[in-house]
């Protein structure tokens, strides 16, 4: 958990932890989100994130094994 959920934003950010939300796994230097969402897929793993207002969460449902690559995921 991340605490930069909605109650951290003022006027100026208002709804920036939904765009950085919405753009958290889109961009990767080493890897495209399409990349990165087949890689997880062949391993039966899901990677999300939820945002509410007081924090954002990373959350990954995956076998123990496969963590560190999960883990290696995760901006």
């Amino acid at each position: 958990f991340l605490p930069s959920g909605s109650r951290y934003e003022t006027h100026g950010t208002a709804g920036a932890s939904h765009l950085m939300k919405h753009l958290a796994f889109k961009y990767n230097v080493a890897r495209s989100g399409l990349e990165q969402a087949r890689e997880l897929e062949q391993i039966g793993a899901s990677l999300s994130v939820n945002v509410t207002r007081e924090y954002t969460a990373i959350v990954s449902t995956c076998l123990r094994d496969h963590a560190p690559l999960v883990a290696a995921t995760v901006p």
